[in-house]
């Protein structure tokens, strides 16, 4: 069986900079920040939508709960009702 190792490469030299290569800067307006401005946030995700996104799949949800038992009044016992009213009776 062959072992192959590979070798490192030399690097690459930088290019050197000369006066033809150099390219002069590139102004632009401030219509053209502008511009480019509102049509990268129109693309950008905000997070409006996605909030709204995830409220609209959490209504989708169709969870079958139980229903709720009901609600039936307190029932006091006699005694108590009697122990309350008497009690009432001596504050007055």
């Amino acid at each position: 069986m062959l072992l192959m190792r590979n070798k490192p490469r030399p690097l690459p030299e930088p290019p050197t900079v000369t006066a033809a290569t150099m390219v002069e800067p590139v102004v632009i307006t401030e219509q053209q920040v502008l511009l480019s401005t509102a049509a990268a946030a129109a693309l950008a995700p905000g997070r409006e939508p996605q909030r709204t996104v995830l409220f609209v799949r959490l209504r989708q949800l169709r969870i079958h709960l139980p229903e709720p038992r009901p609600v039936y009044p307190r029932r006091e016992s006699r005694y108590l009702e009697t122990a309350r009213m008497s009690r009432e009776m001596g504050h007055l």
